[in-house]
């Protein structure tokens, strides 16, 4: 489980972060940096807004990608989809949640910006 703030501007509402992720993990999403798995001192998380996603697994094996406890996206074989013009709002369910089933290599890269308010 990786996840990293890619770029942020201090005097803007919006962070770009990165996950990068070899088997299942869950994010807390929504709160403030001492909730949020994706927070920053002085901001409130309100949303996550996925836009792009990179993945690979093997022959049998698929991604879910979940908001809460709603499938909101499948991956399987490889390869990568832009959400830009119809992007993933991960919000009041707070949490990301990526699975890998039937099978135990793969991964999966996903870029999302974040909407955040001062505290």
């Amino acid at each position: 489980m990786s996840l990293q703030r890619k770029r942020e501007n201090a005097f803007s509402d919006e962070a770009t972060i990165i996950t990068h992720d070899v088997a299942n993990a869950t994010y807390t999403i929504v709160g403030n940096n001492g909730t949020s798995d994706v927070g920053s001192a002085g901001f409130n998380v309100e949303t996550l807004i996925l836009t792009r996603a990179w993945y690979g697994c093997g022959n049998a094996a698929f991604w879910t990608v979940k908001r809460g406890a709603n499938t909101v996206a499948v991956f399987s074989g490889s390869g990568e989809q832009d959400f830009d013009a119809a992007a993933i709002d991960v919000d009041s369910t707070g949490t990301l949640v990526l699975t890998l089933n039937g099978g135990t290599n793969g991964f999966i890269v996903l870029e999302g910006k974040l909407k955040q308010t001062a505290e």
